[in-house]
């Protein structure tokens, strides 16, 4: 047999195989990470480009950290963005801190495609703009669909969401806008046509003011409010996790060694989510209101983190199975069964089961189940409420204090949703005093705003 003919009759083979094997898929994973480590008066030209800065605002990378200091004139504004693009599905971080948050002044970390840059404009009037992009792809069918106009070249101009008013030509598009002059012509850019953005802006340091939202080829959706761990100290870490294609989610933690879940879920999208062939860049933009800010503001950022997911079809063929005899050997560690570690061997009296059910009043509905010991079998906690409530398990034989009792797992229970509690390593867990519990509104140990009544459902099973 020629090498030729042996080759083809490989490829046959193999041709064959995967005919009659199914498709597999797994994840190729991409990263982006930024942890500002570069020493530069700028930034790293590496990672991002600066696309505006305002002549008075600061933006260095120094001691592991990217500092921007504000200004506070009016309009002001500063954009970096990546160089490279992000697209397909991913999980992204950033940790971020402010100094302070006052009005008018406006701090975005977000992903968006570029309609154009540093596109010729002509004022119509003060509501009214042209923007010169050649050859377009905008059609009468997409008046009244907005994106982002920035990086503005004519002074007093605010950077804001436009909407298309007419499609003059196919190399202009007219826009509707807000506080610019009556005439001129000058340059801008156009983004945020398919977007993920958090905006952190007016005074609280707790809320994201106004909005996460997405948005995909202009359709948007309600911009969600959406309540988080402070922009103070300690510091917050905003996560956008964009896993699959029809839903993304706003979380966020705060930056601590912890014994407990740290992260927390904040706002959900499930409509209007950028498909997944878009190309995303990273943008952080700082801009100021029409009224000048009361003072500077600064921003600090410890590193942005991004984990693409790409899934990819593979073909698995000649795999050898396992045969009966040939056991794969297993270790197991048998705790104490009277200690309050998870325990592989359960009571004698297992069969004995005995049941509770709690249906929420107006409290912290701090309850004492058993006050001996136990085996907990099953815990099936329903939120019946519009909001995130957490079901808290405590080590102690009586009611818990919500104030000062510290619980040793909390659970999250997500708005109309049920969950069933593991609550140790195995499918059970024992302790020696204690079943106790409470259901709070906020994560804190020691928080203690009660829930309404009648918003969870509580069912626990044991020994």
């Amino acid at each position: 047999m020629t090498l030729k003919n042996l080759l083809w009759d490989i490829a046959l083979d193999a041709t064959i195989q995967e005919q009659n094997l199914n498709w597999i898929p797994t994840k190729k994973t991409n990263k982006f990470k930024w942890s500002f480590a570069k020493v530069t008066p700028w930034i790293d030209t590496t990672k991002a480009s600066i696309i505006k800065t305002w002549a008075w605002m600061w933006i260095n990378q120094a001691w592991w950290n990217l500092v921007i200091t504000t200004w506070t004139t009016a309009y002001s504004e500063s954009i970096i963005r990546s160089n490279d693009s992000f697209a397909w599905l991913w999980n992204i971080s950033y940790h971020l801190q402010l100094s302070q948050r006052i009005a008018n002044q406006n701090f975005v970390v977000e992903w968006i495609d570029i309609v154009g840059n540093n596109l010729s404009f002509v004022v119509n009037s003060a509501t009214s703009i042209t923007v010169t992009k050649t050859a377009h792809w905008f059609t009468t069918a997409d008046i009244w669909k907005w994106m982002w106009i920035g990086n503005i070249s004519l002074a007093s101009c605010l950077p804001q969401r436009i909407v298309i008013a007419s499609i003059p030509t196919v190399d202009t598009i007219t826009f509707t806008v807000v506080w610019f002059p009556a005439s001129w012509s000058w340059t801008c850019n156009l983004f945020w046509y398919n977007y993920h953005q958090v905006i952190y802006s007016w005074t609280t340091a707790t809320t994201l003011w106004t909005w996460y939202n997405t948005q995909r080829q202009w359709w948007t959706n309600t911009v969600v409010n959406a309540t988080i761990n402070t922009t103070a100290a300690p510091w917050h870490i905003g996560i956008i996790e964009n896993s699959r294609s029809m839903d993304s989610s706003y979380l966020d933690q705060v930056p601590w060694t912890w014994t407990a879940i740290q992260v927390a879920s904040r706002a959900y999208m499930n409509t209007n989510i950028p498909d997944e062939d878009v190309e995303l860049y990273l943008q952080i933009r700082i801009f100021n209101g029409s009224t000048a800010p009361a003072s500077t503001t600064t921003m600090t950022m410890w590193f942005v983190n991004a984990e693409i997911y790409n899934p990819l079809m593979v073909n698995v063929s000649w795999v050898q199975a396992i045969p009966y005899k040939n056991a794969i050997p297993v270790t197991a560690t048998i705790t104490n069964p009277t200690s309050s570690s998870p325990a592989l061997a359960p009571s004698a009296s297992y069969w004995h089961w005995t049941y509770h059910n709690l249906i929420s009043a107006w409290s912290t509905n701090a309850t004492s189940v058993k006050a001996s010991a136990w085996n907990i079998w099953s815990v099936v906690v329903s939120n019946n409420s519009a909001s995130i409530r957490y079901f808290k398990l405590y080590n102690k034989a009586s009611a818990p204090t919500v104030w000062t009792d510290i619980p040793i797992q909390v659970y999250m229970v997500k708005w109309w949703e049920t969950i069933v509690v593991n609550p140790g390593w195995a499918y059970w867990l024992r302790c020696t005093t204690w079943i106790a519990y409470a259901i709070t509104w906020w994560i804190a140990n020691n928080d203690t705003t009660a829930i309404l009544a009648n918003e969870v459902a509580v069912s626990i099973v044991y020994t």
